[in-house]
């Protein structure tokens, strides 16, 4: 329902609950409860509560002992106050919080205490997941504070977070949020040939590119909430050599400058204005994307699930896989916390299968016998006296026809110091030791060996 003359507007957290009304009067916002789920009721309702408000004859609600009650007027009068202070989507999440659990549950504010916020988490595991009871409890955490700044309870309560074990429950009434799906780097490339270079129908007068914004979510890993922030030339211009992503465009509140690929600054390049929004948002990329992917080769189910936020997800296994950089890929992606990105990337069969063959490689060391024949050993593999951790870095151990058991020790020539006399003993240790190894010994020494 839009905002009506008199200036107030009508919301609601879902279907069948209780309508609530929200609007301005003074600078000062209000969201404060109809108790009413009838539209027409509620919407009189509403008016009657405007008029009072703008009046001035509006009246704190108080319980029967006179303690000030938890409802949506003290709500309202709280995300008033703080609203300068946080994120608007925070704002509406903490409506919602206030509204669905915490006013229903502690009905009074002196019922804030710590024993009551404690059965409130046992109560609300028992149907959603541990990170949402942690947002509800910093929902209410916030409001503690503020009922203490203005005198509605005499001291702040301690709110413990849930236990570190607790793992809660799904709520079955909402849709569960789906997995990324699996993109490989060439899947990726498929996909950006196969996309159009701009929106097929005009949007408010102009069409939209669309394969430039692909190209550099993929160059980048930005998510898509920032990309259709990004504007012109606050953030970049044309030949420049870096991206700049302002604190208010990104979700972690992560200001930084980002270097490009040369990749991304041509796409940026292409379709850069001299001002205004590069990219803006325009819900036609999902499906143009879908059908790139199908015309790309990748399955059908793949094809038809495939988001715009999978390119983020596949570029930050991209960067982490094969051991790359780990700093740098969490400056990319906007992380402060490696755990953040450890939980973007993501398994997969390819994976698996370089995983295996690079453990291949290490437990089954191959190399020609005349290869080693009055060769020196890695001193590394000497000094460790452990072949494990070596043995995929010594070059000698990657050529085919391994036969560890013939591994020979050079022979000290004459005139040869006491060192090379020492070195060859050590290569006939490590021998003994690849061959046991293969027989099965996790130590690495042979019976033999011991005694």
């Amino acid at each position: 329902m839009a905002r009506t003359a008199q200036g107030w507007k009508l919301i609601r957290s879902g279907p069948g609950a209780a309508f609530r009304v929200r609007f301005t009067h003074a600078g000062k916002r209000h969201v404060l409860g109809t108790g009413s789920a009838d539209r027409g009721e509620a919407a009189r309702e509403a008016q009657a509560i405007w008029a009072e408000v703008a009046l001035g004859q509006q009246r704190e609600r108080r319980v029967a002992d006179g303690t000030r009650a938890l409802d949506e007027e003290l709500v309202g009068e709280w995300l008033a106050d703080v609203s300068t202070t946080l994120d608007p989507r925070t704002v509406r999440s903490y409506e919602d919080y206030c509204a669905a659990t915490i006013i229903p549950f502690f009905e009074r504010v002196d019922a804030i205490t710590r024993e009551r916020a404690a059965a409130y988490t046992r109560a609300r595991l028992a149907k959603v997941l541990r990170k949402t009871v942690t947002k509800e409890l910093s929902c209410l955490r916030g409001l503690a504070r503020w009922c203490v700044e203005k005198g509605y309870l005499a001291a702040l309560p301690v709110i413990d977070a849930p236990p570190r074990k607790a793992t809660g429950q799904a709520c079955k009434a909402r849709k569960q949020k789906r997995q990324p799906v699996e993109l490989l780097p060439d899947d990726v490339s498929a996909i950006l040939a196969a996309l159009p270079e701009r929106s097929p129908r005009r949007v408010a007068g102009s069409v939209y590119p669309v394969r430039a914004y692909f190209i550099v979510a993929w160059e980048t890993g930005l998510r898509p909430g920032t990309l259709d922030g990004l504007r012109a030339p606050e953030d970049y211009k044309r030949g420049a050599e870096s991206l700049r992503v302002r604190d208010e465009i990104d979700k972690a509140r992560f200001g930084r400058e980002l270097s490009l690929t040369d990749a991304a600054r041509a796409a940026l390049d292409a379709i850069c204005p001299d001002e205004g929004l590069l990219f803006g948002r325009h819900g036609g990329r999902r499906h143009m994307l879908r059908e790139a992917a199908e015309r790309a080769g990748l399955p059908a189910e793949k094809a038809a699930l495939v988001s715009p936020y999978d390119f983020r997800h596949a570029r930050a296994t991209d960067l982490v896989a094969d051991g790359r950089n780990m700093p740098g890929a969490m400056f990319l992606l906007g992380h402060k916390h490696a755990s953040t990105t450890s939980r973007y990337v993501h398994g997969s069969w390819t994976l698996a299968e370089k995983a295996l063959a690079a453990a291949t490689r290490i437990a089954q060391p191959e190399v020609a016998p005349e290869a080693l024949d009055g060769a020196i050993l890695d001193p590394f593999w000497i000094t460790c006296g452990h072949p494990h951790e070596s043995m995929a870095q010594n070059p000698l151990v990657r050529e085919p026809g391994v036969e560890p058991g013939r591994l020979a020790a050079p022979e000290p020539k004459s005139g040869a110091s006491a060192s090379s006399a020492t070195l060859a003993k050590c290569a006939q240790r490590i021998g003994a030791r690849i061959a046991a190894v293969h027989r099965g010994y996790p130590c690495g020494r042979t019976s033999a060996a011991r005694s």
